[in-house]
């Protein structure tokens, strides 16, 4: 009876320890990164490509499949969850774009050869795309006879700026038609809403 309840008592300890002797808050998430790469030679070269201050070079293109965050030839960014913007050149291609980094995953962006990414995530972001008309004095004011503004926060923070600066010329939509060209960074980073200009 005596080595049944020693081997009860063991078997339980055993079993407490498997439980809790784990450390506290251990994790295998993986880190919270961002890649961008093509899938297609875009003829251009290497593509340029900037995020949150930092730069990277995309030097080759990935046409079996999307490759890992990190993996040479791409561009990839450890960024905190949330949304950020791109800009990515190389020849005469521009791509100016917003995305969403999901956390503790590594978010694959592809970007077109004609311009623009697509990905995993949804940007939510606008762009106030405008044109004078042929109006000299609208040219003269705006900068030029035509172009594109943001990011927006929201419709309505697109909607406030077009009212405020060129009302009936302009639309919102959630892609620039141009390289947007609104002066200065967001005070958040990010996207401009009403009240920062």
């Amino acid at each position: 009876m005596k080595q049944f309840f020693f081997a009860a008592t063991v078997i339980c300890i055993v079993m407490l320890c498997a439980q809790g002797c784990t450390k506290s808050g251990s994790s295998s998430a993986t880190a919270t990164q961002v890649v961008f790469f093509v899938t297609q030679d875009c003829g251009q070269g290497n593509i340029t490509a900037t995020c949150n201050g930092s730069t990277q070079i995309i030097t080759k293109f990935f046409a079996n499949g999307t490759p890992a965050c990190g993996q040479a030839g791409t561009a990839t960014f450890t960024l905190a969850a949330g949304k950020y913007l791109l800009h990515a050149s190389a020849g005469t291609t521009t791509w100016n774009d917003s995305f969403t980094v999901i956390a503790n995953q590594c978010n694959a962006y592809s970007l077109n050869c004609s311009g623009g990414a697509s990905g995993t995530g949804t940007s939510g972001y606008y762009y106030a795309n405008w044109n004078c008309n042929g109006s000299t004095q609208c040219a003269t004011t705006m900068g030029g006879a035509q172009g594109s503004d943001g990011p927006f926060c929201s419709l309505t923070d697109c909607q406030a700026w077009g009212d405020k600066f060129i009302p009936g010329g302009y639309t919102c939509a959630t892609t620039p038609n141009t390289s947007p060209v609104l002066g200065g960074t967001p005070p958040n980073g990010v996207c401009f809403k009403k009240g920062d200009f």
